[in-house]
C-alpha cells in the first residue's frame, strides 16, 4: 500500500475499490459480468487497471455499488475533466 500513499489514494489502489466492492456483496467475477451485460473477460480487464471502461459503465458501476465513481475509477482520464467541473455552475 505504499504506493497508495505515494500516489495520494488513501485505501485503494486504482481499481482496488472497484473489486473490494465486488467481493463485499460476495459475486464472482462472472456473476459481475452477467449482472451488467459485459463479459468476464471485461470484468477482469477493470480490475488489473487494463484499459478505460466506457463512461457508461463506469456509472452503472458506481450505481450498482451505491459508490462514487471518482473513487471506482480515480485514473480515468474523461472522469478528471469532469471531477475538475464538478461543482462549475452552468
Amino acid at each position: 500500500m505504499e504506493l497508495a500513499k505515494k500516489q495520494g489514494h488513501k485505501r485503494y489502489l486504482p481499481r482496488e475499490k472497484f473489486k473490494a466492492c465486488r467481493l463485499d456483496l460476495g459475486l464472482t467475477q462472472r456473476e459481475l459480468a452477467e449482472i451488467f451485460f459485459v463479459t468476464e473477460t471485461t470484468i477482469r480487464n477493470v480490475e488489473a487497471g487494463r484499459g478505460v471502461p466506457a463512461q457508461e459503465f463506469m456509472v452503472k458501476a458506481a450505481d450498482f455499488f451505491k459508490a462514487d465513481v471518482f473513487e471506482l475509477f480515480p485514473e480515468a482520464p474523461l472522469l478528471k475533466h469532469l471531477r475538475k467541473n464538478k461543482f462549475t455552475k452552468t
